[in-house]
């Protein structure tokens, strides 16, 4: 099901207006800021990161089942199993959908991919590289998925936890480890870190079951200056009394606000959704260092 079948009209409108000429505008808001750099960039040298292989994607087996992944989830004498399971068919059931068939599609034709958040986190922290200013803060072009976001909350680098769209990707990987045995000081972390994760994941999971809600709505997983909020806080009337102005000086065009509240909506910290998953990478569910 694609985007289309899961918004309405209108804010498939909005999406749309949000990609016009993101491409032009990202270079030349790149371009305006980097001015304000000139301090980092003037003595330093910006170099890229070398790809990393992901871990390969297990083969399913006939362990692969609803019975399966519930085992794997949870104890073996846990009381509370029979119960997630009903609850599970239940709410596959009532969504009139095949999550477990599906599911298993997906995981076959998946490719696995380490996004470029975890390799910029995993390239300083295995080099021990100093950050500028003591700044765990690690960009990216779009909100981290949500194994991103949790990966960088249970790793000892302390980063600065991404803002997160959080999304699950079938495809999401971490890195390949070279030597991939215990007592391995990289392979060690890597389980610990994917343990923590993996707990953390299981109990959202079964909060979700228990509490039978339902997926969240389709969303982008991009972000653009158009924000939902912005729509519902104007006044279609204040709109119409608008006037706008155009400036030969620097070729843009200006609205002046007739009204306080019309321009208020207009602040920075109000231009911030996710409305677009048509970037080119957009498929493998985030960014990827690979040109």
């Amino acid at each position: 099901m694609g985007p289309g079948d899961k918004r309405s009209p209108f804010a498939l409108v909005i999406h749309y207006l949000g990609r016009l000429a993101d491409h032009i505008r990202a270079p030349s808001q790149l371009v305006e800021d980097a001015c304000h750099l000139s301090h980092i960039l003037d003595s330093h040298q910006v170099v890229a990161i070398p790809c990393v292989s992901s871990v390969p994607r297990p083969v399913p087996d006939n362990l692969t089942t609803l019975d399966g992944v519930l085992n794997r989830m949870l104890k073996k004498d846990d009381p509370e199993k029979l119960q997630i399971k009903n609850l599970l068919l239940f709410m596959n059931f009532r969504s009139q959908s095949r999550t477990f068939q599906d599911f298993l599609v997906q995981y076959d034709k998946c490719t696995a991919q380490v996004h470029a958040e975890v390799q910029a986190l995993d390239h300083f922290f295995r080099q021990n590289l100093s950050l500028v200013g003591n700044d765990r803060y690690i960009a990216c072009s779009k909100p981290a998925c949500l194994c991103c976001e949790l990966y960088f909350k249970h790793h000892p680098a302390r980063m600065v936890v991404p803002e997160s769209h959080s999304k699950v990707w079938v495809n999401w990987s971490p890195q390949l480890v070279k030597n991939p045995t215990r007592r391995d000081p990289d392979y060690d972390l890597q389980v610990k870190v994917l343990n923590e994760m993996t707990n953390e994941l299981r109990r959202a999971v079964i909060a979700q079951i228990f509490d039978q809600s339902s997926p969240s709505p389709w969303h982008p997983d991009s972000q653009t200056a158009i924000s939902n909020d912005r729509w519902s806080c104007i006044d279609l009337e204040e709109l119409r009394g608008d006037t706008f102005r155009y400036s030969s000086a620097n070729g843009s065009l200006k609205m002046e606000a007739a009204k306080h509240s019309t321009a208020k909506v207009l602040e920075a910290n109000k231009l911030r959704t996710y409305v677009s998953d048509e970037d080119s990478d957009a498929d493998c569910g985030g960014v990827s260092l690979k040109i």
